[in-house]
């Protein structure tokens, strides 16, 4: 069964942070034209490089880990082009009473930055892109044509979007919908982010604590780093310290003097050496004491979707994996009326096996808080995997199965991605890779079903045997079918 794809024509994005511009990237590789507004005069949001005279100092965003499937090709990506480089600095913990500094363990953990500066990354995700800077968009319309939005420096936008895409901190995203019906609004008002203090500092050539970068557990700072320690940078001894998010927002309202001193006291205490310059900017916006996990929002009936950090629990990759994820949730839900779709054997290590490992990661695992980890691929190489494809050649189902031997094949990590469920094309896939192991010789198929999966499994002719056991946590249930 086709219909005719109905993909957004053109969508509004406002916000160029991370979370903003991901967005754009994969809805412009979905073929989805966009554009993306934003007040400030450059793009990254909190991915940002301060410039103080003769130096400079990241600001922001410190550096960025990468462990999601899809950010991991991204960052690999950087990496060939020289936009990202390893940061490898001498880790240190600073606390106690008395004040204490150990050596930290890198625990394997491998540290991004951009290069010349942090800000080489959102400027390359840019790159393309029909950007409006200096643009505070400060009013919102949905008219029979689309959305309009309104700046308070050009007015109202002489075109129209299909779809609006907001990538701002939860406070600004529910300012601008205060006038517009709809879920997201209510959901909105449950979030909140903390402000930061970030206090830069030139210090004297001779100086060094000892350390590179620091978590400290004690006082008011909470990370310290020295810029010039990550790759590309000018020799300039430059470092940042970060105040707590509890610490920042107790004193807000304190003049730019006030924290100034109090900060560079503590610095200065903690580390021995005083600044030859400093400057401090306060981001009002910067984390969530408890960061969600929802990934994105999105209402297909108003063509509204929200991305940022503060939904994919903080951070630079949960800021790409949000944007991200919203691009593929808008174009997929665009087409759900389409099963256009191609059943195909895939190969173990290849894009199409990474790419089923996301949906598998995204529906089995991060629902229940946890990621696939080395254990649950262990032998995949060994075994077979299975998807069906859009016609953009994106993974809307896949699963993997296992000889048991004695003729017995398992089936298992059956995932199907959310715009496609209720469509049959689970059943679709189980009679497909039935039908394959059936002319292999295989006479019999098992499974591990999640119970509260049993009736799905039950109408396409599987058997329980045995009693519920725990598996990842979740009950579940041996099953079989007899499949020749």
């Amino acid at each position: 069964m086709s219909v005719t794809n109905r993909l957004p024509e053109h969508v509004f994005i406002i916000g160029a942070g991370i979370a903003g511009l991901s967005c754009a990237e994969a809805l412009q590789a979905h073929g989805v034209a966009n554009e993306i507004f934003e007040k400030r005069a450059v793009v990254g949001g909190r991915v940002n490089t301060k410039s103080h005279s003769d130096w400079r100092c990241d600001d922001g965003a410190q550096y960025f880990t990468a462990k999601d499937p899809a950010f991991l090709r991204a960052t690999t990506k950087w990496l060939q082009q020289g936009i990202i480089a390893l940061w490898e600095p001498r880790l240190s913990v600073i606390e106690g009473d008395p004040v204490s500094i150990r050596a930290k363990p890198s625990a394997n953990n491998k540290r991004y930055v951009g290069v010349p500066s942090m800000g080489a990354l959102p400027h390359c995700l840019a790159a393309g892109h029909k950007l409006h800077l200096n643009s505070t968009i400060d009013q919102l319309r949905r008219t029979q044509l689309g959305w309009q939005a309104h700046s308070k420096e050009r007015g109202w936008s002489e075109n129209h979007a299909q779809a609006l895409v907001l990538a701002l901190p939860p406070a600004q995203s529910l300012m601008l919908l205060q006038d517009t019906p709809g879920s997201i609004s209510s959901k909105l008002a449950t979030f909140s982010m903390r402000p930061t203090w970030a206090l830069m500092l030139r210090m004297p050539d001779n100086f060094d604590p000892g350390f590179d970068a620091a978590f400290v557990n004690v006082g008011p700072l909470r990370w310290l780093a020295k810029d010039s320690s990550k790759p590309g940078r000018a020799p300039n001894n430059i470092w940042l310290a970060h105040a707590s998010g509890q610490w920042s927002e107790l004193n807000i309202e304190r003049s730019v003097d006030e924290v100034g001193k109090i900060l560079n006291a503590e610095f200065e205490s903690l580390t021995g050496g005083a600044a030859l310059e400093a400057a401090l900017h306060l981001w009002r916006n910067a984390d969530t004491e408890n960061a969600a996990d929802n990934g994105c929002f999105w209402d297909a009936g108003m063509s509204l979707g929200v991305c940022g950090d503060w939904l994919a629990q903080g951070r630079v990759e949960g800021a790409w994996k949000s944007g991200y994820e919203l691009a593929n949730k808008m174009c997929f839900i665009s087409t759900t009326e389409s099963l256009d779709v191609e059943f195909s054997e895939v190969e173990f290590a290849t894009q199409a096996y990474c790419d089923a490992l996301e949906l598998r990661e995204s529906v089995l695992r991060k629902p229940l808080g946890r990621s696939l980890d080395i254990d649950d691929l262990e032998g995949e190489d060994k075994q077979f995997h299975f998807a069906y494809f859009n016609k953009r050649g994106e993974v809307v189902a896949t699963i993997s199965a296992k000889d048991l031997g004695e003729k017995v094949i398992k089936l298992r990590q059956m995932a199907v991605h959310e715009a496609f469920r209720g469509k049959g094309i689970g059943a679709m896939l189980l009679q497909k890779v039935e039908t394959v192991f059936k002319a292999k010789g295989f006479k019999f198929s098992q499974l591990h079903a999640r119970k509260k999966a049993q009736g799905f499994y039950q109408k396409n002719g599987y058997q329980r045997v045995g009693d519920v056991f725990q598996e990842v946590g979740v009950a579940h249930l041996k099953m079989t079918k007899k499949i020749s």
